[in-house]
């Protein structure tokens, strides 16, 4: 298969410089702003080939793991229809459930968001998300030196979608936000761990199912990038252990947050801040 990628490819009589390289289109079907139904065809015929030549059905392992790609510009959205599925599979559940999520990019793409704010008062969702001098560009120059305070933004306005949602009170929690900061590191932590209680008390088991990968859960992943993630479900208590110290590991630097943390001086967000927010909202 011919790569839908460029080629630095030396121009004849030019020996040196940066001029003397030139970015040459590899593939001759299609060009670099319209290769998409191309691209997609191409990889679906190789998810194809590689499903029909493996071999189905239970193999007496205790742990499944399979790839899950979004490419928003293929049109290839299988996180999308894995994350509704496991949506669909917490919310129907008949015991209750606890659902860890963090992303260092923390701005829920609409669907999950939605998802989030109307399942049932049965899942306990925890939310850690990065605090500004923990997101990769505090201190930045230029525009994007503003992206904390943008990301700060979407936080409070997903806390009030949930406090109005009614998933935020001071007497039981459906939705618990936080926030992860530890001196001199940055915050790129990103996935779903999910388990499922003995009783309504919300603790002692251990996660399940775990959706790990590049994925941020946000509009960029879900419509931009590229992403390569992985879906995992297990009855490994071994394993299980292990996801739950991978947990306690992020939340161990995490502080919850709320109505007083948007109080303060500190975290106020510009109104132009907002208004660039809001014109590159897709890209978050």
């Amino acid at each position: 298969m011919i790569p839908f990628t460029h080629r630095l490819a030396p121009v004849p009589g030019r020996d040196s410089g940066p001029e003397s390289y030139q970015a040459e289109w590899r593939n001759q079907q299609t060009g670099p702003m319209s290769f998409e139904a191309f691209g997609k065809k191409a990889f679906e015929s190789l998810q194809e080939r590689w499903r029909t030549s493996q071999p189905v059905g239970p193999n007496g392992s205790d742990t499944a793991i399979f790839p899950v790609i979004q490419s928003g510009v293929l049109g290839v959205r299988e996180e999308e229809m894995v994350i509704d599925r496991l949506f669909d599979c917490i919310s129907e559940s008949t015991v209750p459930a606890t659902v860890d999520l963090t992303s260092g990019y923390f701005g829920l793409y609409a669907p999950y968001k939605s998802r989030i704010l109307s399942s049932p008062d049965s899942i306990r969702w925890r939310i850690v998300a990065a605090a500004p001098k923990a997101n990769g560009f505090y201190g930045s120059k230029g525009i994007s030196g503003r992206l904390p305070e943008a990301y700060t933004w979407l936080e409070r306005r997903f806390w009030a979608a949930a406090s109005k949602a009614g998933k935020i009170s001071s007497q039981d929690s459906k939705v618990e936000l936080s926030e992860w900061e530890r001196q001199g590191w940055t915050y790129h932590a990103k996935g779903i761990w999910v388990r499922f209680e003995e009783d309504d008390s919300h603790h002692g088991s251990k996660p399940t199912m775990s959706l790990f990968g590049s994925t941020n859960l946000n509009s960029r992943s879900a419509n931009l990038d590229t992403e390569l993630s992985f879906m995992m479900v297990t009855s490994s208590r071994e394993l299980s252990e292990t996801l739950a110290e991978e947990v306690d590991g992020i939340r161990e630097n995490a502080s919850v947050v709320g109505r007083e943390t948007w109080e303060r001086s500190e975290r106020r967000v510009r109104l132009s801040t907002i208004a660039m927010a809001k014109m590159v909202a897709g890209m978050l």
